[in-house]
């Protein structure tokens, strides 16, 4: 088979599996605990930067240490909804930039950064007991960010102790 702009010769076979590719890596959790990592598996959409101040506030805990606080899954701005979090750490290469020419228009694409696949998040809940029950089950069947229907900002759970 030719794949790919080049058409190089490929190989595949399709199989059916009884689970989905989420079952196959994500982590098991049995306990309540407050750290994790979010790790993003295709690149991801925010609509700015992700540190924008309309998603993130940058602030300090009781031990100096600087983090981001957000909610995921719900409004900065709305307490009742999502999960609050505090990210200390994001380990990426640089933002991925993608842009291009719309040939319907005839005129160049806007240039954006979007978070790279690979990236990860060193995270903290702010209520533990979000974990087992908000957190785990809703996360390894997640996207963050925007353009999910174009397969953006898939992630799964990753441990951190």
């Amino acid at each position: 088979v030719g794949l790919g702009g080049e058409g190089r010769m490929a190989h595949f076979t399709v199989s059916e599996s009884p689970h989905s590719w989420r079952e196959c890596v994500s982590p098991r959790f049995t306990k309540e605990q407050d750290k994790f990592q979010l790790v993003f598996l295709t690149p991801t959409a925010f609509g700015g930067t992700w540190t924008d101040s309309r998603r993130f506030d940058r602030l300090q805990d009781d031990n100096g240490l600087s983090f981001w606080r957000t909610r995921l899954f719900g409004k900065k701005q709305d307490e009742s909804t999502g999960i609050a979090v505090r990210i200390y750490c994001g380990v990426n290469y640089s933002y991925q930039y993608e842009g291009g020419w719309n040939l319907g228009d005839g005129a160049n694409r806007v240039t954006r950064g979007l978070l790279p696949a690979g990236s990860v998040w060193y995270c903290k809940l702010e209520r533990p007991t979000d974990y087992l029950n908000v957190l785990a089950p809703r996360m390894n069947q997640g996207q963050l960010g925007s353009e999910r229907d174009l397969g953006r900002g898939e992630i799964i759970l990753g441990h951190w102790n």
